[in-house]
């Protein structure tokens, strides 16, 4: 009993320093990131002088891995600070329609990559919900990524969102549907596991962090 107390203090001293390190790291790694992509928009923008067709390409596959490796980093750091109980909400009020139409965009290239079609539904007027702006839009970015990544080609994806009533009031939902091959229901109750993959060849194909 005294060696399995032992045992279960250095996993958890040693999920600390794992957890610790997570967070530094994507501190430090995130601020040179966001000048990176400063840069990169500044060139694609033409604002530090004409590109040729070659290079706006490779610009955008630059900006695009980019913004990846900027989301991978946010998502460390989130997952870090989040097991350390520092993951502070900024709730304010949010305009569902805004923050859908900013995931859509941070998945655009790829889309079209894939010749992929988003389509919204939404509910008439404008809906605002006290929300965190930049965690919510990293949820439905995640979401849009997942459902890019694993649709076949030359299809279409759906997002949606309403309101409903439950008992703390008015709340928002959200959905995505995409014609990928799904998740089997035996792994359903791993999916909000950090970094976990499907053990599936269909998924496994896709790539992602998990």
């Amino acid at each position: 009993l005294t060696q399995a107390r032992s045992d279960n203090e250095e996993l958890r001293r040693l999920g600390k320093v794992k957890d610790d390190f997570l967070s530094a790291l994507s501190n430090e790694l995130r601020n040179p990131m966001t000048t990176v992509l400063g840069y990169l928009r500044l060139l694609k923008d033409n604002s530090l002088g004409p590109l040729t067709p070659a290079q706006a390409e490779s610009l955008s596959v630059a900006l695009q891995n980019g913004i990846r490796l900027r989301d991978l980093l946010n998502k460390l750091l989130d997952l870090a600070q989040s097991k350390q109980g520092k993951l502070h909400l900024i709730k304010t009020p949010s305009a569902l329609n805004y923050l859908v139409g900013n995931a859509i965009e941070n998945v655009r290239l790829e889309a079209e990559k894939k010749g992929l079609q988003i389509q919204r539904f939404q509910p008439p007027g404008p809906i605002e919900i006290l929300l965190d702006p930049e965690q919510m839009e990293r949820v439905l970015t995640n979401l849009l990524e997942n459902a890019v990544r694993f649709s076949p080609e030359k299809g279409d994806l759906e997002i949606g969102w309403g309101i409903q009533n439950d008992k703390e009031g008015m709340a928002a939902f959200f959905w995505v549907r995409d014609h990928g091959p799904g998740v089997p229901f035996a792994d359903l109750e791993r999916i909000f596991e950090p970094f976990s993959m499907v053990q599936n060849p269909e998924l496994e194909v896709a790539g992602g962090s998990g």
